[in-house]
């Protein structure tokens, strides 16, 4: 996608009460005009919230907009449905508008590894970054493949430690976090005292240090629940349900959890989970995880066989057992084709039983680099994700975002009450199949093959909730309004 200039005017509100104040956002050569009121937001938001914003979340190069100014902005084109009154995050605190502020971010993973996480919290810190001073305190293990000449550094102090290499067997694994933790210890306490310390959770302990730090320096503390701990190991069933491990590491846990100012949670569900864990329902904001509207665009829908795409991690807490079935069932069948892109440990069995029963319908490739998602994403017709129903709430399925931003319906193999649930009811861009029904999985995909503008349609509305809710601009702003003290509105429920 080129491209185009566009220029923003903040306008003040008339004394007189003749005119109403506002951003307009237009393209400086096309058509459309974006104008969102001041008074949506209060009549007493300042014009230089908007100017931030515009700035911040990447409409905008620097510039001093004042009353009745104009800039130019370079940027992908924005959607008609793309506006600042739905940007949650837009009401900044007090504290982040008037003063530059030290933010600290602890999580083992950051720039430039390509896990989930890292670029989540990449594109956070690099907004923040520009306004305010930020450290990342994060390991030099990496979890993801780091993209040569790809994302830029963001402008921030990266304190990165020498902790040993992550791996998904056991051993590997708490040797990583235990050398990352060591280090952790060491930046934190020669840090200079920060404002804000804003910790994830990998290693799932982290929060604890934070909270720790947090109490010592007296700054904010703000959790971001990326999965909720222990609930996630026990629901794979790494821990024993109500056994010792578990109480112990879940106190703990909840010990930060109950002591810290804001929690994050990725979806209502994730909230249920806190909140069945006796934390306050007042201190956890919903939000989202988000993609880049820009970077994966809807592209034209391919010929041939109906492809079910699968793009990412396969993990303990997707569901196999359906999809294998249906895979099984439509072996070599000339109008069906599969494609799994990414990784994880479930991908090594289901590779090894197309193989042993010589399945050629199915393709397997690696994780693939960002410039090239949208490409990938859009030579499925339906996005598959997958989910066991023991971990609704304990994680929230990130993928689903990337697929909403390429235009492609959701297939959904998983529970009620999950997010992905939620937003396919709310929004109709997918379907929802229980785990096990291989029979309405197989139904689903005859019916689209025979009409493949049933899913071209619900695409395309995906696409619509997605710039409306789920772009880069909405859910970074989401993140920046917790941190700074401001409360989120959240996406629709």
């Amino acid at each position: 996608m080129g491209r185009r200039a566009y220029q923003v005017l903040v306008m003040e509100n008339d004394t007189r009460g003749a005119g109403r104040g506002g951003i307009r956002i237009s393209p400086v050569h096309g058509h459309r005009t974006h104008k969102v009121s001041l008074e949506e937001h209060g009549s007493h938001l300042p014009k230089a919230l908007i100017a931030f914003a515009s700035v911040r979340f990447g409409l905008a190069r620097r510039n001093d907009v004042s009353s009745r100014a104009t800039t130019t902005v370079l940027h992908s084109p924005l959607s008609a449905g793309h506006n600042f009154s739905a940007m949650p995050g837009a009401g900044l605190s007090a504290a982040f508008r008037e003063r530059k502020v030290h933010v600290v971010f602890l999580n083992q993973f950051f720039w430039p590894d390509t896990i989930a996480t890292s670029q989540i919290l990449t594109e956070v810190a690099r907004s923040l970054g520009d306004e305010h001073e930020v450290t990342v305190i994060c390991g030099g293990g990496s979890a993801g493949t780091a993209e040569p000449g790809g994302i830029q550094r963001p402008n921030v102090d990266i304190k990165r430690i020498r902790n040993a290499g992550f791996g998904h067997s056991g051993p590997a694994r708490v040797a990583s976090y235990v050398t990352y933790l060591a280090g952790v210890l060491w930046y934190g306490c020669l840090l200079r005292r920060p404002g804000c310390f804003v910790t994830l959770t990998t290693p799932p302990i982290l929060p604890v240090l934070g909270g720790l730090f947090a109490r010592a320096r007296r700054a904010r503390h703000v959790i971001w629940e990326m999965d909720v701990y222990p609930d996630i190991a026990s629901d794979i069933g790494y821990f024993k349900k109500g056994g010792i491990v578990e109480r112990l590491t879940g106190a703990i846990l909840d010990w930060s959890r109950r002591r810290a100012d804001a929690i994050i949670a990725l979806g209502e569900d994730m909230k249920g989970r806190l909140v069945a864990r006796g934390i306050a329902e007042n201190k956890i904001d919903v939000a989202e995880n988000w993609a880049n509207g820009a970077e994966i665009v809807p592209l034209q829908f391919p010929d041939g066989p109906l492809t079910v795409h699968y793009s990412g991690n396969f993990g303990l807490a997707h569901e196999a057992a359906t999809i294998t079935g249906v895979i099984d069932r439509l072996a070599n069948h000339a109008s069906f084709r599969f494609i799994f892109a990414g990784g994880g440990p479930r991908r090594p069995q289901l590779e090894a039983y197309c193989r042993e029963r010589f399945i050629k319908n199915v393709e397997f490739r690696p994780y693939c680099a960002s410039a090239q998602l949208s490409q990938s994403l859009g030579e499925g017709h339906l996005g598959l994700v997958t989910q066991i129903p023991e971990t609704v709430g304990s994680i929230v399925p990130s993928k689903i975002y990337g697929i909403m931003a390429a235009g492609r319906p959701l297939l959904y193999i998983g529970p009620d009450g999950s997010t992905p649930a939620r937003h396919i009811q709310s929004f109709d861009c997918g379907w929802l199949i229980q785990p096990g029904d291989v029979d309405g999985v197989i139904r689903l995909l005859h019916r689209l093959d025979g009409d493949r503008k049933l899913a071209m349609e619900a695409g395309a509305r995906g696409r619509a909730a997605f710039e409306q809710y789920f772009d880069r601009l909405n859910g970074i702003a989401r993140i920046l309004a917790i941190v700074s003290g401001s409360k989120s509105q959240g996406t629709p429920r």
